[in-house]
């Protein structure tokens, strides 16, 4: 018999999206900074990146961002994408940095939220007449990046013992399933 912690790891991260994505649109509308919030879709994304591998994180991230869409009535489809690109992204470049500091995470998440805007503001240029790429909206983006980031690094700071716990409890359990094998 093996013992998995997946199935728990992937009821976890989609429990956390479900809240994190109708915070976002209630609770964090009310600590408006000129009309930018947080990405708590990306946030979630990033985690599951940090946490999983490349395809179930793309699969949360498009999730998350599916769940954005559909809750905030913007066009579908544009969010998950992103998100789901985010999920890869982060996947996919967490053996190649040290993400045990808080600045990794806090210029990781940054860059995933600048392209992640970049990539929502180049799909409604293409698809939307009269959406025009002007520096405002690059202060946007720069703005909710940063924003993203903050609240990013705090969360999966909070999330990282966590995870870590996980990982001695699944070693414990293999330890003890290893004990039982043998008799002792």
């Amino acid at each position: 018999m093996e013992i998995s912690l997946r199935g728990i790891r992937y009821r976890w991260l989609i429990g956390v999206s479900l809240f994190l994505i109708p915070l976002q649109g209630s609770i964090l509308d009310l600590s408006l900074m000129n009309y930018i919030r947080p990405d708590m879709a990306l946030v979630a994304a990033y985690v599951a990146g940090f946490i999983l591998a490349p395809l179930p994180a793309s699969f949360l991230g498009f999730i998350a961002g599916a769940l954005t869409d559909i809750l905030s009535g913007a066009a579908v489809g544009i969010n998950a994408f992103s998100k789901m690109l985010t999920g890869m992204l982060a996947a996919s470049s967490k053996n190649f940095l040290f993400l045990n500091r808080a600045l990794a995470h806090a210029s990781m998440l940054f860059v995933l939220s600048s392209i992640d805007g970049l990539i929502t503001s180049f799909f409604l240029i293409y698809f939307y007449d009269g959406y025009i790429l002007t520096t405002a909206t690059l202060r946007v983006v720069i703005m909710q990046a940063l924003y993203t980031s903050l609240v990013g690094t705090i969360a999966i700071l909070t999330v990282d013992p966590f995870t870590a716990l996980a990982r001695k409890i699944k070693k414990w359990m293999m330890k003890e399933q290893t004990n039982a094998v043998r008799g002792v």
